[in-house]
């Protein structure tokens, strides 16, 4: 059997009910048919990440407008949809939304306002079109000796698995037996949490970098501050980290 085509078909469908239920959202509002389609089309059109599987979320952003809480007319509110969308595609929030926003947590429809404070994000001022380059900063590098400091940094990085709980911890360092870096930039206290257009690869990103060395003193992991790419433990190779650290790189050597 081909699993790839069965998700597919799964996924299409999804979509399409998401689609359907928009178009009589939006019929409800007094539109016809023809006027309905025309906006939805118009709107997939103008969110650039309102594409594939993104698209089953049609329903709740139409939604969201229909109720008040993003305007699609205006340019700006698409835009802020279309970063919280790039956002969700690479965090555990595309599993934990329905086609409605309706959080696997709450059990409730959620405004726009909602899904952003849940995910802690601030989109207003987004940095979608920033070419972020990692040079021209400096970094301060933190060894980690137990738990306890590393959990001074909660706030500062509230996606990393690590400051979940103690046991998670010392299962990634093996109790002790590798030990943490946490690499801060200089700015790093005044980025904002907004997925910029190379996430994860973008400001807040490069903000703050956990490294892990092992018990032979080689480094294992890297990781950003946002931790969820699809290789979150690979976020830089060890010359990227080293190119990115400039002189901080001595202090993990």
């Amino acid at each position: 059997m081909n699993l790839k085509k069965v998700n597919y078909r799964i996924s299409d469908g999804v979509e399409q009910r998401s689609r359907n239920v928009a178009l009589s959202l939006l019929k409800d509002q007094g539109l016809s048919e023809e006027e309905a389609r025309s906006f939805l089309n118009n709107i997939i059109d103008t969110i650039p990440y309102l594409k594939d599987d993104l698209q089953k979320f049609i329903q709740g952003i139409i939604r969201w407008h229909i109720q008040g809480s993003i305007d699609l007319t205006s340019p700006r509110d698409c835009s802020k949809v279309s970063t919280l969308l790039h956002f969700i595609r690479n965090s555990p929030a595309m599993d934990m939304y329905d086609k409605n926003f309706v959080s696997e947590l709450s059990g409730r429809e959620e405004s726009f306002d909602d899904v952003l404070s849940v995910l802690m994000l601030d989109l207003e001022a987004p940095d979608m079109d920033t070419h972020v380059s990692p040079q021209g900063h400096n970094y301060t590098v933190i060894p980690i000796e137990s738990y306890k400091q590393a959990l001074e940094y909660k706030a500062v990085a509230p996606d990393w698995c690590i400051l979940e709980s103690e046991e998670a911890y010392n299962s990634h360092t093996f109790n002790g037996q590798s030990k943490f870096y946490f690499c801060l930039r200089d700015d790093y206290k005044s980025v904002k949490r907004t997925p910029g257009s190379e996430y994860p690869y973008d400001n807040y990103g490069y903000s703050v970098i956990a490294v892990c060395k092992d018990a032979d003193g080689e480094i294992s992991s890297v990781t950003s501050r946002w931790n969820f790419d699809d290789a979150h433990d690979n976020f830089l190779t060890r010359s990227e980290l080293k190119e990115v650290l400039g002189a901080a790189w001595a202090k993990l050597i």
